[in-house]
């Protein structure tokens, strides 16, 4: 849906693309805008932006300072100390007469702020201030720069908003969503109760990062670590960069598996929220709670939607989950994967065989600590092998 914006300016100037673009059949056109802040327009899309606004940190709380000048910098100088807004736009027009233009914003994943959001948020959040101020006497009368990319091709925003957010490090993760990486993804948890508590950007405020769901792919992941061949998927604990790079670089596989991700993620939080008491029915007088690997405490099973006090350690939870990808076989020939059991049945095989999963997993053999232990080799093959045995 196309939204349209209008902006007074101080100055508006056309600066002439030099590359290619303005000779290769592109029809894009590059401003640079003098905006005073309170004639920002509210609402203007973020969604190209590889990270959501997070202001709360000290440099942004002095950055909102000198907005209201109330920082110890001369006032009124906003715009010669922050770099500005950059936005990509369908369509630019100029009313020269008016002092003012107009913006044109069309596909919300292309159009919309690519840098600057921070900024951006920023002054939105101090207009009402900055009117009530001048209102009783003040004089803030801050600027700020905006560069407005018109009819950029597609391809080349993810480029611009990489290029642009590297003053604080953009995490790979933002940059693969702004890319549409994770869309497999969100098809696959479509409809269920987390789809919408997913955080795809490294300062989004949902409760599940989409890097725990890429852990899981990763462990799941039969092609490269099938369990005939022995190789077991330890970095999705070890190595959080290492299984990122793995699904970036092996899209088609991960694409292909995704479909299969709410097994994955529920019969994760199944193994988690039961396994105190797969341990306590299995012999009378047990104590699950006791045990080093079962955590005590409020725990929030997302991918169940429910609650519980206790929960598996993550360094023991892994190894024992990543054992049911016995049941997960791929075809070479057609990139798919297939499942040899149901969620139900493999539920009813955790039920009846959780306790000895645990006992594997709580043995001092594999590590003395959740960092020892979830990094120890032999405790994922010895989890998987029992797998082996049990189908």
């Amino acid at each position: 849906m196309k939204t349209k914006y209008t902006i007074k300016a101080k100055a508006i100037r056309q600066i002439p693309e030099p590359n290619v673009l303005s000779t290769n059949g592109y029809n894009t056109r590059r401003w640079t805008l003098l905006v005073n802040v309170s004639d920002l327009p509210q609402g203007v899309s973020d969604k190209p932006n590889p990270r959501q606004p997070k202001v709360n940190r000290k440099l942004w709380r002095e950055i909102k300072a000198e907005l209201l000048n109330d920082g110890d910098a001369p006032e009124n100088i906003f715009h010669l100390k922050n770099k500005g807004i950059t936005i990509s736009v369908e369509s630019f027009q100029r009313n020269r007469k008016r002092e003012e233009c107009s913006i044109v914003l069309d596909d919300q994943h292309l159009h919309g702020i690519l840098d600057g959001g921070h900024t951006y948020t920023i002054i939105s959040e101090s207009q009402d201030s900055i009117l009530e101020r001048n209102e009783q006497g003040d004089n803030i009368q801050q600027f700020v720069k905006m560069e407005v990319l018109e009819n950029y091709p597609d391809e080349l925003i993810s480029e611009i908003a990489r290029g642009l957010n590297t003053g604080i490090q953009v995490k790979e993760k933002s940059l693969a969503n702004l890319d549409n990486k994770f869309d497999k993804i969100k098809d696959a948890i479509k409809g269920q109760v987390y789809e919408n508590n997913v955080a795809y950007n490294e300062n989004g405020n949902e409760k599940i990062d989409i890097e725990t769901i890429l852990a899981h792919l990763y462990m799941f992941n039969t092609r490269d670590f099938s369990a005939s061949s022995r190789v077991v998927p330890i970095r999705a604990y070890s190595a959080k960069a290492g299984y990122r790079d793995h699904y970036l670089k092996n899209l088609d596989l991960y694409d292909s598996l995704a479909e299969h991700t709410p097994i994955f993620l529920e019969m994760s939080d199944y193994i988690s929220s039961t396994a105190r008491d797969a341990w306590n029915n299995a012999k009378a007088g047990r104590k699950g709670g006791r045990l080093s690997i079962i955590k005590n405490g409020k725990t929030d099973f997302y991918f169940l939607d429910t609650q519980g006090n206790y929960s598996l350690e993550r360094s023991a939870l892994y190894p024992i989950l990543s054992a049911f990808r016995v049941f997960l076989n791929y075809d070479e020939k057609t990139n798919k994967f297939t499942w040899t059991k149901t969620l139900k049945e493999m539920k009813k095989i955790w039920d009846t065989n959780g306790s000895q999963m645990l006992e594997i997993a709580k043995s001092t053999t594999y590590g003395t600590s959740p960092h020892m232990r979830g990094r120890n080799k032999d405790l994922w093959d010895r989890c998987t092998v029992e797998m082996l045995l049990i189908r």
